[in-house]
């Protein structure tokens, strides 16, 4: 029997669930016995109900899907092999065709028509059907294989998915791959009514960070970047502890070549057994003596403790010009990390939100204002932000939920000083643009938690707040960055920040402030899973080049592991007519 050596194995199941790892698992070796003792090098799951799997399943439905591959283990080149997906469908055997190609996800994915009654193929899908699995026996050993599979499944260890290698590579060794193909305005099944399509797709540009030549726990990124002067600035981090290690890249888009600006660990120089934050979770400002400001967070809650000399995290700067990276302070807030950030750059106010180092600490999370200039806390106290702030340069004023409750507003004025005074006005910050052309700031709510996520406008002059619109264009919710264009007309955002945005493709998505409505730029999902082994899944960094024509997205990639593995960095040359 002809097997492909590179297989995925899909059967319909919840993550959440405790023991689908193990039932996953036990699929996988069975089925590598079966299947002329090839190896099936991973398996994922797609939501679905438990039900999908009961023993009295009258028979399984196969699909095949040949739009997946799965990267080799030379080179970290594609192989392009055939993938082949399993389900279930609790049908009687007369049970009337129904469904269309690709709709739903799960145990209605497949295709069905008349051979639905036996097979569950249409056309040339017999001939798959045929080439794998012409043997019936074999399609009931795959059937009890899963319900026997249950019950061994606690014996069993979980799936871990494959082994990748570092550092990341493309293929035939490149530095970048540049693409540009109508498969990027191909859209998911998911894709919502109402959301519009580019015409033209976008020229992307992909690239691998350097520094990641170990496995990280994992390599991401966590904070906001920054595009100013003719170049991104960017941060990744290994998230390891309790001694990590982070960096700052500077990259040229004209070169197409990255530039090291900051290690964090060799900046800090700690001797062995002293914490080292494993994140760089602020944002990436630029301050009017053209240092880059961002500080530093943990890459675990439980090392920020007094067994590693923890004392807080660090506010640091790099400088473009020199390349230089200096300390500007540590522990401004007494053992607590420092995950949230925005610049005052007029006034050289460095603004933060704060995350205690212990569980214990009675102070929660604290607002920072710190004089970069003077070294000197000008403030800190309760109420902080959580994860973002908004900052005004037309009033000066900082503005942020009091941890995440999105039900009011805190705002500090600098001018007048003392504690932040609540306003209660009901906007989401779990993300903010900068004050646009027109003095509005754009902002998105948490959307975690099965909650939706709100766009708003916020008026730092009245301080008023209009809702805009959801901001999904799929089954994602959740985003942690948002930048304006030049103009103030556009804004740009990815949803599935924390892993996810592959489900809907991974949109990149524009919303039209005149129009109210919102685009699809490129789906990037499956292309660069298919052509490069490597899976976009969310990103917490993006930022639109001045001149309004390019977007620098920073990704959490998946090269075969079970979340991500990898930081990589794609440039989308945004066509003038869809902008």
């Amino acid at each position: 029997m002809n097997v492909p050596n590179s297989m995925n194995l899909t059967t319909a199941l919840p993550k959440p669930l405790a023991k689908v790892r193990e039932v996953l698992e036990c699929v996988r070796r069975r089925a590598a016995f079966l299947l002329a003792g090839k190896e099936i090098k991973s398996i994922t799951w797609e939501s679905g109900s438990l039900a999908d799997i009961r023993p009295t399943l009258t028979r399984p439905v196969f699909s095949h899907h040949s739009n997946v591959d799965f990267p080799s283990e030379s080179a970290g080149a594609p192989a392009h092999s055939k993938t082949l997906a399993l389900g279930f469908m609790h049908l009687p055997m007369n049970a009337p065709a129904r469904g269309t190609p690709g709709e739903g996800t799960g145990p209605t994915r497949c295709r069905q028509g008349p051979l639905t009654r036996r097979f569950g193929f249409t056309g040339t899908r017999r001939e798959l059907f045929r080439e794998y699995l012409a043997p019936t026996p074999a399609m009931v050993a795959l059937l009890l294989l899963c319900a026997t599979g249950l019950a061994s499944a606690a014996k069993r260890p979980p799936a871990k998915g494959i082994e990748v290698t570092y550092p990341p590579a493309l293929p035939g060794g490149k530095s970048f791959v540049s693409d540009k193909t109508k498969e990027f305005l191909t859209a998911p099944d998911s894709l919502q009514k109402g959301v519009a399509i580019a015409k033209t797709p976008p020229t992307v540009d992909l690239l691998y960070y350097p520094g990641q030549t170990y496995a990280g726990k994992p390599w991401s990124v966590w904070g906001d970047s920054l595009a100013v002067n003719g170049r991104c600035y960017s941060a990744i981090g290994d998230h390891l502890a309790p001694q990590g290690n982070a960096f700052v890249f500077e990259y040229d888009p004209t070169t197409r070549k990255f530039r090291q600006l900051t290690d964090v660990k060799k900046l800090l120089g700690l001797p062995a057994g002293h914490y080292m934050p494993g994140k760089i979770h602020s944002r990436i400002d630029l301050g009017s003596d053209g240092w880059l400001y961002f500080s530093t967070h943990r890459g675990s809650t439980k090392v920020t403790t007094d067994e590693f000399h923890y004392t807080g995290d660090w506010i640091l700067r790099a400088h473009p010009a020199s390349g230089k990276s200096e300390i500007v302070a540590r522990g401004a807030v007494p053992k607590h990390c420092l995950p949230a950030s925005v610049m005052d750059p007029k006034r050289m106010i460095f603004y933060a939100g704060s995350a205690p180092g212990s569980k214990d600490d009675p102070l929660g999370i604290q607002f920072l204002a710190y004089d970069v200039r003077k070294r000197k806390v000008l403030y800190s106290g309760p109420d902080g932000p959580a994860r973002a702030l908004m900052f005004s340069p037309s009033t000066g004023r900082i503005y942020f939920n009091p941890e995440k409750d999105d039900s009011a507003l805190m705002r500090f004025d600098p001018d007048k000083g003392g504690p932040p005074v609540r306003l209660e006005k009901n906007i989401g910050v779990r993300a903010a643009s900068a004050e646009t052309p027109q003095g509005i700031i754009y902002t998105v709510s948490q959307g975690q938690g099965g909650s939706e996520s709100t766009l708003f406008a916020f008026n730092p002059k009245t301080e008023s707040v209009e809702e805009l619109a959801a901001v999904a264009v799929g089954t994602q919710q959740y985003v942690t960055s948002l930048d304006a264009d030049p103009t103030g007309r556009f804004l740009y955002y990815v949803p599935g920040a924390h892993g996810g945005a592959e489900k809907d493709g991974t949109p990149i998505v524009q919303f039209d402030i005149r129009t109210k409505t919102r685009k699809v730029l490129a789906f990037l999902e499956p292309f660069y899973t298919k052509n490069y082994g490597v899976t976009l899944r969310g990103t917490y960094g993006l930022a639109v080049d001045p001149a309004g024509d390019k977007l620098y997205i920073t990704w959490n990639a998946n090269r075969g592991s079970r979340a991500w593995d990898t930081c990589a960095l794609t440039v989308i040359h945004i066509p003038k007519s869809e902008r």
